[in-house]
């Protein structure tokens, strides 16, 4: 017998032992075979009846093999068999089938080559494996959810703005500039008497942002925060392909060059990242947060780059909504603790360094501040009591009034200044004296009783400063004393206060912002330190609410960018309408605002008249129980006399026009 005959024998004497174990592994023909169900992420199971852990009367026992791995959404056929098997497969038909190939019993002619049989074993072993694993990863995912917390947003928003220039003419003093698309001729200049001339009252566009915020669970002791914003704020339509900047001969940037494959804009077909220094001035993701907090039998520590937040947020505003656009943010160091809803806390900032060691292509190593008399230290005191929100619901609950409140003092400091340095990174910076200090008291309190709530907010700037001149030592100094404050009231006419669902709610809200009767104009384009030559009055006391404290969708929103030397009335009502129940529950949301207005000092106006309008802002909200939320405002602000020329002077401006918007938001939190 030759070695090739021998081999044949062997092989199949292996095939005809091994044949009746394979063929026991398989149904027997015409039986149907269930295919394991796998539970929904999330649902309810109900427990059978009998004793707990028992299978119900006659269902199998549960296997104790791991399920087979689920089938990714692309690859799934909804019941219905492939015609053929996917790349990859054996290509063997199923066993129990009774057709071509089919196990029909041992040693029978049609019977499944053993060879096969073996190779559908292993790959039976692979799968159980591949389970095995699966369930590890499930295992490991779900592990990782409790660790790695994600917060956050996606928002887009579209804006048109008409006539925010309120109809003055360009080239005066405007209260907000005109679109430069206003007024020109064909190749872009001034607008002659015998040219096609384009007009333009309107600017419009849209943004997006999506906000990350993971939150790192290393123990229930210690966390690690972060804030991350993708596209943030990003125009849309602002980075189309073709368009690049490059380094000015002034410091500057300048157009480059087009791009061959897209000689004019209006033939670019795709948008492109962002990227600082090229087509933007930021780039696709900024860090804007990165703090950790350590629980302490004493309290608890925080420290990093963090959200700055205080009371309704008039003077630290942590722009947490989704329709903020700025938040404060604090390099900071604090210890906080409380205790039977006591809160106190003290803390330093690093609110400005100056000049650092870290050069321009030096991008590793560790940089330094590279002195300490030009620093801006700040350091913080908190007092106040704050029960939680479970809390102070309870006491609601029982008829009895909730109360919080507080207050935050901030002293800050700096000896020398190096505002005139020219270089960032200098070895040398340029120092002034700068001899600046502040106190600063901020008082919150809040009062809730059955339907009503009232909280206020009032802030005091005390201090002063030697010279405010960037480059060289002016010895002009100036007090600095500005003051401002928020009340709201609100009442709840029907349902309850704490539940959204088809309660109708009216308010009112007061502000005031200190003015500064030796300051002309009310916004920083007008100068943030503008004093009046040869008035001797040398107290700056203009306040400015933070920029995320949001009053209206016009005045202070647009035109004066902030609630500055300025006081407000603003009654509103609301209405929330509930629709349907559970997951599939709706909110639909009604609201005006009336907003009154004038100047704190009617000198720092155009014509010195304090007057500064009236606006009506409405918004209709829908939002669902599974976080997404779609918003239509519209608003109309009419300006009063404080936008109109002085009326001695020659030519005097007085016919105003109306300033409206449209505002629209597409979002989803999570």
């Amino acid at each position: 017998m030759s070695k090739w005959s021998f081999g044949l024998v062997m092989a199949a004497s292996c095939a005809v032992l091994l044949a009746p174990a394979v063929v026991a592994a398989q149904p027997a023909e015409g039986t149907e075979v269930a295919a394991p169900v796998e539970p929904v992420p999330g649902a309810a199971t109900e427990e059978p009846a009998g004793e707990p852990g028992t299978p119900p009367e006659g269902l199998p026992e549960e296997p104790t093999t791991p399920p087979p791995p689920l089938v990714p959404p692309d690859e799934t056929y909804f019941g219905e068999a492939p015609a053929e098997p996917p790349p990859g497969e054996t290509g063997g038909v199923e066993a129990g089938t009774g057709s071509e190939g089919g196990a029909t019993g041992e040693g029978t002619e049609g019977s499944e080559n053993p060879a096969e049989a073996l190779l559908a074993a292993s790959h039976e072993q692979q799968e159980d494996r591949e389970a095995e694993e699966d369930a590890e990863q499930v295992s490991w995912q779900e592990e990782a959810s409790r660790f790695i917390e994600l917060k956050g947003y996606f928002r887009t928003r579209g804006d048109l703005f008409y006539q925010l220039y309120l109809g003055r003419p360009a080239g005066t003093v405007e209260a907000f500039s005109h679109p430069y698309d206003d007024g020109v001729n064909a190749s872009g200049g001034v607008c002659g008497p015998a040219e096609t001339c384009f007009t333009n009252d309107t600017i419009a566009g849209a943004n997006l942002r999506l906000r990350l915020e993971p939150v790192i669970h290393l123990s229930s002791y210690v966390q690690v925060f972060a804030t991350i914003d993708v596209l943030d704020n990003l125009v849309l339509g602002s980075t189309p392909d073709g368009y690049a900047n490059q380094p000015g001969a002034n410091g500057g940037y300048d157009l480059a060059a087009r791009n061959p494959w897209v000689p004019l804009r209006a033939f670019s077909s795709t948008q492109v990242p962002p990227v600082s220094g090229i087509n933007s001035f930021q780039d696709s993701v900024t860090a804007k947060r990165a703090w950790a907090e350590v629980t302490t039998p004493i309290g608890r520590l925080m420290f990093g780059r963090m959200q700055s937040q205080w009371g309704l947020g008039i003077l630290a505003n942590g722009g947490n909504d989704i329709d903020s656009d700025y938040g404060d943010l604090a390099d900071r160091i604090m210890w906080a603790a409380r205790y039977e809803g006591l809160i106190g806390a003290l803390g330093f900032d690093f609110a400005g360094e100056g000049p650092t060691s870290r050069a321009v292509f030096e991008l590793q190593g560790q940089p330094w501040d590279l002195g300490q008399l030009d620093d801006v230290n700040q350091y913080i005191a908190v007092l106040g009591y704050r029960p939680t929100e479970e809390e102070q619901l309870e006491r609601l609950r029982n008829g009895l009034p909730a109360y919080a409140g507080g207050v935050y003092y901030v002293f800050r400091n700096q000896v020398l200044s190096s505002e005139g340095t020219d270089v960032l990174g200098n070895s040398s910076p340029t120092l002034v004296q700068r001899d600046a200090w502040a106190h600063i008291f901020d008082a919150w309190l809040q009062f809730r009783w059955e339907r009503f709530r009232a909280e206020t907010e009032w802030t005091v700037i005390y201090g002063g400063i030697a010279n405010i001149d960037t480059a060289r030592f002016v010895d002009s100094p100036y007090d600095v004393l500005q003051f401002g404050g928020v009340l709201q009231l609100e009442y709840t006419l029907l349902g309850q206060p704490t539940v959204r669902s088809n309660r109708l709610r009216i308010g009112l809200e007061g502000g005031y912002a200190s003015g500064d009767s030796n300051q002309e104009g009310l916004t920083p384009r007008d100068g943030l330190l503008t004093q009046a030559p040869g008035e001797g009055d040398h107290t700056i006391s203009t306040f400015r609410f933070d920029q995320d404290y949001n009053v209206d969708l016009i005045l202070f929103e647009q035109i004066l960018g902030q609630v500055t030397g300025a006081y407000y009335v603003r009654p509103w009502v609301d209405y929330t309408l509930a629709l349907g129940a559970g997951r599939s529950k709706k909110f639909l949301n009604f609201r005006l605002d009336v907003v009154w207005s004038r100047a704190s000092e009617f000198v720092s106006t155009i014509s010195n008249a304090a007057d500064l309008g009236l606006e009506l802002d409405a918004s209709v909200t829908f939002d669902t129980a599974d976080n997404f939320i779609a918003r239509i405002q519209y608003g109309v602000f009419f300006p009063f006399g404080a936008f109109e020329d002085q009326p001695d002077a020659p030519g005097a401006f007085t016919d105003l026009s109306n300033a409206q918007t449209v505002q629209a938001l597409l979002g989803v939190t999570f």
